[in-house]
């Protein structure tokens, strides 16, 4: 009898010490260079849809690369760099919600954030079009 209480308490004592809390994982965070995968865009009136809807795979060296406030697309948003000549713009982030401010331009681009894992991030903007009312929306895909 006294091996199965020792056993038992030795059990319980095994048990309660391996029941730690785990620390949470830390949150994926947007700083570092994306690879652009792919690149959705379509254009837009108030009415109706203008253009084809357009799928793109994207280029060798596509990236967009985010620092804390800054971010550098090498042609990968569709709003003026290209894999050869990049543009770096400054960007705010919060929550979902993602302003880019053009770096020549008195524009700003409201997008959001709709999927951001330690590997993956799904961006969706909309931007104003040539046309006097017309928009155009981008969604891309990228990878680490």
């Amino acid at each position: 009898m006294y091996h199965i209480i020792r056993f038992l308490s030795c059990f319980a004592v095994l048990l309660l010490g391996s029941c730690k809390k785990q620390p949470a994982a830390p949150k994926p965070v947007l700083e570092g260079q994306w690879k652009a995968d792919s690149l959705h865009t379509a254009s837009y009136s108030s009415a109706s849809v203008l253009g084809p809807i357009s799928t793109l795979l994207a280029a060798p060296h596509t990236t967009l690369t985010f620092g804390a406030t800054t971010l550098t697309d090498m042609g990968s948003l569709g709003l003026g760099g290209s894999s050869t000549t990049p543009v770096t713009y400054n960007y705010t982030h919060n929550g979902t919600s993602i302003t880019i401010s053009h770096p020549t331009v008195s524009i700003q681009y409201t997008g959001v954030v709709k999927n951001l894992t330690y590997n993956r991030l799904q961006l969706e903007f909309v931007r104003p079009g040539a046309l006097g009312g017309s928009f155009i929306y981008t969604e891309a895909f990228y990878s680490k």
